[in-house]
Formats: C-alpha cells, sequence, structure tokens
C-alpha cells in the first residue's frame, strides 16, 4: 500500500482503498501515518487489517481498513513529526501537538502566532531544528519561533523584489 493525497492505494494494482478522513498529505512516521484537517488521527499503516466478504452477486469483495490509533480534536494542517513531536498550523497559528504516552492522552503542547515585521502570508513550509520551528510564509518569510516568549526578538525586513537582467539567446554563427 501507498498513501498519496490523501488516499490509500494498492501498491500491486495502483487502484484507491481507503481514503482517508483528512485534507492534503499525512505524515508519515514510525509507521504512523498523521492525517490532520478537522482533527489529527494517528493511522497504524504498517498494520492493515483486511477482511473478506461475499456481496449479494456472490463475487468476493475485499475491505482494508487502516487501524486508528489516536485523535485529538486540533484543527490544523501537518507539516511534520521532529522527535516525538508533531508540528502544524492553522490560519496564522502555529502549532506543536505531543502524541499520547502510556501515562497522558495526546494533547497540544504550545501555540504560537504567526508575528512580526516579516510575518507576513500564511505558513507554506517548516522544518525544526533544536526544537524550534522555521517558518517560511507565502510572502517569503523566514521566521524561527518556540515555546518561549521573547523580550526583543531580532528581525530583518525583507528585501525588496530583485529582477534578473534580461538575457537574449546566444546567436548561433552563420552556416558556411
Amino acid at each position: 500500500m501507498f498513501l498519496n493525497g490523501g488516499a490509500a492505494f494498492d501498491l500491486k494494482t495502483g487502484l484507491g482503498i481507503i481514503q482517508l478522513e483528512a485534507t492534503g498529505c499525512p505524515v508519515l512516521a514510525d509507521g504512523l501515518a498523521y492525517t490532520s484537517g478537522k482533527r489529527v488521527t494517528a493511522i497504524d499503516v504498517d498494520h492493515p487489517e483486511v477482511s473478506s466478504t461475499v456481496n449479494k452477486k456472490g463475487v468476493q469483495q475485499t475491505k482494508v481498513s487502516l487501524p486508528e490509533k489516536w485523535t485529538i480534536p486540533i484543527k490544523c494542517k501537518l507539516f511534520l513529526k521532529a522527535g516525538s513531536r508533531l508540528y502544524g498550523s492553522h490560519d496564522r497559528t502555529l502549532l506543536a501537538i505531543d502524541p499520547p504516552t502510556d501515562t497522558r492522552a495526546a494533547k497540544l503542547a504550545w501555540s504560537q502566532p504567526l508575528e512580526g515585521v516579516s510575518a507576513k502570508g500564511s505558513v507554506a513550509g517548516m522544518l525544526v531544528a533544536g526544537g524550534r520551528p522555521v517558518v517560511v510564509t507565502t510572502e517569503g518569510a523566514i521566521s524561527c519561533y518556540g515555546a518561549d516568549k521573547v523580550e526583543r526578538p531580532v528581525e530583518f525586513a525583507l528585501p525588496a523584489p530583485s529582477h534578473w537582467p534580461t538575457t537574449t539567446p546566444r546567436s548561433r554563427p552563420p552556416k558556411p
């Protein structure tokens, strides 16, 4: 089975077998697919449950389902999993989600609005370094965030758009 754009497909035939309840592509890590949209759900993709039934016409049908490991009602778009934490955004707010452990349920670890001079647009991409999300916005801003409030963040204005010089194709030498 392979996952693409919120659906699971049969690896041999390429046919769709499951539509996941999510928007966008899931985050894949540790044998789980973390889907997002109206809620965040961890789905066990390493252990699909397969059952066979016979329909009214006597044709055998195979049904595949993916066991849900946990879910939390947080509306967001997930970008990645770094360490044990999931990172995403909703509107213009960054979110960090801690998956469940043996002693507690999944929870929102922290949230942080996009802010500052350079934080224009919405979140287009994200990476995490040292537990701190580095966010790229749709307007080209790059910002680093963390769970702690910074009194005086260092900010640089976005540079003015530059225009590359236009070039003309090289002319070919005349044919002899």
